[in-house]
């Protein structure tokens, strides 16, 4: 063992696969394409529960129990907060204006701050509550009367109430939406520009000064199309909020009541804070809603005698809420935090700068805390005889410390509405084609006095002018 530079004796990096002179590990990192929580779930058996990859230039460190991320995250968040400076995302593309991916920890703290004003407790959405139910029920509309289109009706409720807290902003009742086209399109890329790996310049930031013209560069041209495409996102609704606050048409949203907060002494970082808190409202909470709802009706198509047990008692449709979120996640592995300084945790080094990796998935799937984890049951969660209640996934499912996502009490106010009401009034199976390949679930009433309660809805409520166009016309 040597000494470092403070005298200590140099600890060991976590377990992990032999390492190669030169390359490190790099040719044990997730291959391209591959479901990579399930990739390093699979440390867990061969190293435990907290392990290590190195790469050019790189430490990782994968967590594959929660107790540890709520060790390091939440007791130790002081030097667990930041995020990895990746360059593709935040030098070239300036990304780093999305709280998901913000290095200024004062500034993660100042939009925090906005956003818990709106959606930050269960307390804070009690006000949104009338906008929630009303979106609700539109969906139930739309999909008593289109069913063959139910994953973008469930695309159109997610994004419709954010939209509305927000910015004040009404999304078109069908067909194409400008705002949700661009959100899909910017979340789509976010998806790509964050994958661990994919982007040589993040190896080696000295790529980032190659010029768009040289032969591979072609990193350095998605990087300016996709930075326009966040800059709309961010831009183009803030000033259809700000227009219509100036005009006193809204008074409520997100935007206008700190624009009202702030009044004449808004200053240019005020307003920066202001508007991209709102760009991660949508972007941080609509991805989650969409993706549970999603994997609700999926998992109702293929449990009919859970979802029959919901049905008779729905009081259960807590349980079926904490197994759709547990079930599949959004995120399967947390965007990783970086160590501030060197740390040390169960006897092994945690260097400074490594990227420390949270297997969400791997925690929700562990058969050590749930029995047959690939199954979808939510019984897990109730007390019987004999029989001890599984953990909550909630705790987990939305991230852990000071980065948890902001918007978790919305987004599970918002799967629990829709769960309930879909229960009470449709009936989901699976649908086959005459191949016997499966497409998506078949919703159909429970009976005809259910229809006619979806029916019931007022007209004026389902047939009404969307704010589209007005979006369309702000040039950025």
């Amino acid at each position: 063992m040597r000494r470092t530079w403070k005298g200590r004796i140099r600890l060991p990096l976590p377990p992990g696969p032999p390492r190669k002179l030169f390359l490190g590990n790099l040719r044990d990192l997730p291959k391209h394409g591959c479901k990579q929580w399930e990739h390093w779930y699979k440390h867990k058996a061969l190293y435990g529960p907290i392990s290590s990859v190195v790469a050019p230039n790189q430490t990782i460190i994968i967590l594959n129990d929660p107790e540890i991320a709520v060790e390091l995250f939440e007791k130790r968040s002081k030097n667990y907060s930041a995020r990895p400076h990746a360059a593709f995302c935040k030098d070239l593309m300036k990304w780093d204006r999305l709280l998901a991916l913000q290095g200024n920890l004062k500034e993660v703290r100042e939009k925090r701050k906005l956003i818990s004003s709106l959606i930050g407790s269960n307390r804070a959405i009690e006000s949104s509550s009338t906008v929630q139910e009303l979106e609700v029920r539109r969906f139930l509309w739309r999909t008593l009367q289109q069913p063959q289109e139910l994953l973008d009706h469930i695309r159109r409720e997610a994004g419709a109430v954010i939209l509305k807290l927000t910015y004040g902003y009404v999304v078109e009742p069908k067909g194409r939406d400008a705002f949700i086209e661009l959100a899909d399109l910017s979340g789509s890329q976010f998806a790509k520009a964050t994958e661990p790996g994919k982007w040589l310049v993040d190896t080696l930031p000295i790529l980032k000064y190659v010029p768009s013209w040289f032969p591979g560069a072609e990193f350095q041209r998605l990087a300016k199309e996709w930075d326009g495409v966040l800059t709309a996102l961010g831009g183009k609704p803030y000033t259809f909020a700000k227009k219509n606050y100036s005009r006193g048409v809204d008074k409520t949203s997100h935007v206008a009541r700190h624009l009202a907060t702030f009044g004449s002494k808004l200053t240019p970082h005020d307003e920066y804070l202001i508007q991209w808190s709102a760009a991660d409202l949508y972007s941080g909470g609509t991805d989650t809603a969409f993706s549970s709802i999603s994997e609700f009706f999926l998992a109702m198509a293929l449990n009919p005698d859970i979802q029959e047990k919901a049905q008779e008692e729905l009081d259960r449709v807590v349980g079926a809420l904490q197994e759709v979120l547990r079930w599949h996640q959004v995120a399967p592995l947390a965007l990783p935090r970086e160590a501030a300084e060197e740390d040390v945790y169960g006897g092994y080094r945690i260097p400074r700068g490594a990227f420390l990796i949270p297997n969400i998935w791997g925690w929700l799937h562990d058969p050590q805390a749930y029995k047959d984890p690939m199954s979808f049951n939510p019984d897990r969660y109730l007390a019987g005889e004999g029989r001890t209640p599984e953990p909550d996934p909630r705790r987990f499912c939305f991230g852990t410390g000071r980065r948890i996502c902001p918007g978790r009490f919305l987004a599970e106010s918002s799967v629990y509405l829709m769960i309930a009401h879909s229960l009470a009034v449709f009936c989901i199976r699976k649908q086959t084609t005459s191949d016997g390949r499966e497409i998506e679930p078949l919703v159909k009433p429970r009976s005809a006095d259910h229809e006619a309660l979806i029916r019931s809805i007022d007209e004026a409520d389902v047939y009404y002018v969307g704010n589209s166009k007005d979006l369309d016309a702000i040039e950025m």
